[in-house]
């Protein structure tokens, strides 16, 4: 059975709205449900030790680029530059897809293992809202733990990426009023009219080589 948490105060608003309006009537557990305040009932919170749930492609696509977008656009807000990394989405060829739905397949694979091992005989358990607070303090203690190496590799540039950072002054000079996320749709739109995209794919291609060597050398100072 639910349990609910009041305040002082509620629990005397409570008792005087029972007395006020019940005190010549008769009394059922409907009336006093109807009187419980909205939100005392204690919420459900997600077994902490659960597996982490598969990411999709595009997701691992963002955390890849949210740095870089950010850096090029310090002024705008996270909706604005969600708007960017979604057109940016758009405009990627399935080619260039293909490397973060690869990755987000492999995800699929260890949250189906992972689920597969994990036993839990209450996976949601009712707690008070400072259990939940506990909780998600928990989460944040563990993500900061796990930030980014300052000395790991500079992550691999695609082919429209390269091609963006060249042509983006002349469209921001051709077009000074129009919105970033409408300059990338305008961008997007030149790459997928660009007939020859073989000079920013060849650099993509020596990127790579440029992350897998640093990379080798990464891991072998570790």
């Amino acid at each position: 059975m639910a349990s609910f948490t009041f305040t002082k105060s509620q629990l005397d608003s409570f008792l005087e709205e029972i007395v006020s309006n019940h005190c010549n009537s008769e009394f059922e557990v409907k009336d006093l449900k109807k009187l419980i305040p909205k939100g005392s009932k204690n919420k459900k919170v997600k077994d902490p030790n659960a597996p982490k749930r598969a990411t999709t492609a595009y997701l691992i696509f963002m955390a890849e680029v949210r740095g870089k977008v950010k850096e090029e656009n310090p002024n705008l807000k996270s909706n604005e530059l969600s708007k960017i990394m979604g057109q940016m989405w758009r405009d990627m060829d399935s080619s260039d897809k293909k490397k973060y739905e690869d990755l987000a397949e492999k995800d699929k694979k260890r949250y189906k293992e992972e689920m597969e091992s994990y036993s839990s005989s209450d996976s949601e358990t009712e707690a008070s809202d400072s259990d939940e607070k506990k909780v998600k303090k928990e989460k944040k203690e563990k993500k900061e733990k796990k930030k980014k190496d300052p000395n790991a590799p500079k992550k691999v540039t695609t082919a429209y990426f390269y091609f963006m950072a060249e042509v983006r002054d002349q469209v921001k000079e051709e077009n000074p009023d129009v919105k970033p996320a409408e300059r990338s749709k305008i961008i997007g739109q030149m790459w997928r009219d660009l007939e020859d995209k073989s000079k920013y794919e060849e650099m993509n291609e020596n990127d790579k080589l440029r992350y897998k060597k640093e990379m080798e050398e990464y891991e072998a100072s570790k």
